[in-house]
């Protein structure tokens, strides 16, 4: 009796948590398709990545060496191909840039958060990066610690 109790037991157990464990295991493999479609495009272009980062709506990778900053939008599931390559040795600073507005009652909304890297030519035009978008996100996922850390790894790159 106790036997077949602690059978149903773990069974019911195994079927909560097959939904999270299969979840789990898609985004990994996502993430491992993702890494992968930047590694190529840096391999392909003579250089190595780093230094990776992928969130659900974007994926960056830095080769330090070459001073080359790869930038892939990961926004819907098609993950699109079209890898970003920023040569960081054309640019002269990186800047955080959060946009945001007010609702009736005065609270404030942040909008998008961007990464501009500035270019040392005025003809050239800055390179915007996305991490958050409210129109794409409702709900931030470490985006502020993300942009952060790579304005400061990009700054150290460039000085």
């Amino acid at each position: 009796m106790n036997t077949v109790i602690t059978i149903i037991g773990a069974l019911g157990i195994a079927l909560c948590l097959a939904p999270f464990v299969i979840t789990n295991l898609k985004n990994k493999n996502k993430d491992i398709k993702t890494q992968n479609i930047i590694n190529d495009y840096a391999n392909k272009n003579g250089f190595k990545i780093s230094e990776f980062e992928i969130k659900p709506k974007y994926a960056l990778g830095i080769d330090k060496d070459n001073a080359k900053l790869f930038h892939l939008n990961t926004v819907d599931d098609k993950r699109s191909q079209n890898v970003e390559m920023i040569d960081l040795s054309k640019i002269n600073t990186s800047k955080i840039q959060i946009e945001k507005h007010f609702t009736s009652n005065k609270k404030e909304v942040i909008d998008k958060i961007l990464l501009n890297l500035i270019p040392k030519q005025s003809t050239t035009k800055t390179s915007n990066l996305v991490f958050y978008d409210s129109t794409v996100s409702f709900q931030f996922d470490g985006e502020m610690q993300s942009i952060e850390k790579w304005q400061k790894t990009i700054s150290q790159v460039l000085n």
